[in-house]
């Protein structure tokens, strides 16, 4: 007894030094283990929603695109206002493929002030903040796209027994004005035409509408080093469409080029040449300029282009040959409305749209994307689709059609065509114009039900119409690049 009594005082002072052990060790431990616990499950949230909020923040300025300032802009303004703690820290880089969002920043944590380390600045290192490292990049599905221009002869006066359309300043391009000898375009009678009329056949109020949108159109596309850009006009020569440009990637010049498309010169219309011949001459009469487009700043980016003195040999007002570096958007302004007699057959011309999109070559510059491309057809149209001189909604028309997608789903079907490749070709309808024939809004209607009841998985024909350039191409843009996949990368 007096053994265990004597163990028993000798144990009194171990326990106090345990007591004193646990206050002043292992609870301060645990209090720290348990906020460090809080600022990681902080940690975790708040990364979580910077990251989300950078998603979202590019998805959003994706549909700015083309527009790169208002892309960069709307990103950095949507960061604002939904993310204001990451704002100051995030870096938002944006081309015409897509955008890059990154945060590089530090989360500071609790814990670090019981070792004076304290900070409000999210963005200020500290010896125990966390780092904050957030990316986001989105880049559109890359797209082969053929845009065709409609060149048909509805698209100008008639050169005998019709008034020039708009007003006094489309007034004749100097190389029509006196009848001017050189230029050999006459009538059956083989009397000289009315020099205002010549010019509108190469440039009046509704063809230079039809012009700049497929200008503007082609080369915002054409923007984005992943697409592939192709360019035609129809009527053709022969059937469907006239190939300027094949399905390719843009060169390494700043702008998109294309191949000279030669019309030879004949009784009652005016060959291509004489039209650029005319941009030539064309003094200070700003109508006929070509005009210059700037894609990263789309429908606010049109000047007149300086002219180029070796495009046509003059006297002769051929196409110079020697000149190399011909621009998509020179070929488009050059070109005359085809005669009534050349056949703008609507069938012909989405099959040859389609055929040609099925066998573009599947780049390797595009990497993993390579096997992801969609095929975009663009029909730039002044009128509701033609055949054999009658116009939709005449049977014979919308039967043409019907065969036509039919033999161009087997197409899309067969080994013939890249795998999984999906087409989508937009009519774009330049819907009132002064010297067009006015399309209700019944008959646009009428239209687009038509061409959505012959779509189908791989396969669809979508209605853009409207009475503006401005419109038309702004919808048609933003039509086409929504359909792109938009795949989301983080990290």
């Amino acid at each position: 007894m007096l053994f265990f009594r004597r163990h028993h005082q000798d144990l009194q002072p171990t326990r106090g030094a345990m007591t004193l052990f646990i206050a002043a060790i292992i609870i301060p431990l645990l209090f720290l283990f348990c906020t460090f616990t809080l600022d990681m499950e902080r940690y975790f949230r708040d990364s979580s929603r910077a990251q989300h909020a950078l998603d979202q923040a590019a998805m959003y300025a994706y549909r700015l695109l083309p527009d790169i300032e208002r892309a960069q802009k709307g990103a950095e303004l949507y960061l604002r206002v939904n993310a204001p703690s990451i704002a100051d820290y995030a870096k938002v880089v944006v081309t015409a493929e897509g955008l890059t969002l990154s945060v590089d920043a530090v989360s500071n944590v609790s814990f670090g002030s019981f070792f004076g380390q304290a900070s409000s600045d999210q963005g200020n290192a500290s010896l125990f903040g966390l780092p904050l490292r957030l990316r986001t990049e989105i880049r559109g599905t890359p797209l082969d796209a053929l845009i065709v221009m409609d060149t048909s002869a509805y698209l100008a006066p008639a050169l005998q027994g019709a008034a020039p359309w708009g007003d006094a300043s489309w007034s004749a391009a100097t190389l029509f004005a006196g009848n001017n000898p050189q230029v050999s375009v006459r009538d059956a009678a083989q009397h000289p035409i009315n020099g205002a009329i010549l010019t509108q056949q190469c440039f009046n109020p509704p063809f230079a509408a039809i012009k700049r949108v497929t200008i503007g159109i082609s080369e915002t596309l054409a923007a984005s080093k992943q697409n592939a850009v192709g360019l035609g006009f129809f009527p053709g020569a022969g059937f469907g469409v006239d190939i300027a440009r094949e399905v390719l990637p843009k060169s390494g010049s700043a702008v998109l080029d294309a191949v000279w498309v030669p019309t030879a010169q004949a009784q009652g219309r005016v060959a291509n040449d004489y039209c650029l011949a005319a941009v030539q001459y064309a003094n200070t009469n700003s109508h006929y300029f070509v005009p210059a487009y700037d894609p990263s700043h789309p429908l606010d980016g049109w000047t007149a282009a300086a002219v180029e003195n070796d495009w046509v040999v003059p006297g002769v007002w051929i196409y110079n040959a020697a000149y190399s570096a011909l621009k998509a958007r020179e070929l488009i302004w050059a070109q005359a409305v085809r005669p009534d007699s050349w056949n703008s057959n609507i069938d012909d011309v989405v099959e040859e749209m389609v055929q040609r999109l099925a066998v573009a070559p599947a780049l390797a510059s595009r990497g993993a994307l390579r096997g992801r491309t969609t095929g975009v057809g663009v029909l730039v149209a002044g009128d509701l689709p033609h055949r054999n001189g009658k116009r939709f909604p005449d049977a014979e028309v919308s039967a043409a059609l019907r065969t036509a997608v039919a033999k161009l789903r087997q197409l899309l079907a067969s080994e013939n065509a890249r795998p999984g490749l999906k087409v989508r070709l937009y009519y774009m309808l330049l819907s009132e114009y002064e010297g067009l024939s006015k399309v209700s809004q019944g008959r646009i209607d009428e239209l687009n039900t038509f061409l959505k009841s012959l779509g189908d998985e791989r396969l669809e024909i979508k209605l853009v119409a409207a009475p503006s350039v401005d419109v038309l191409s702004r919808k048609g843009i933003e039509a086409i690049l929504a359909e792109a996949k938009v795949p989301l990368i983080t990290s």
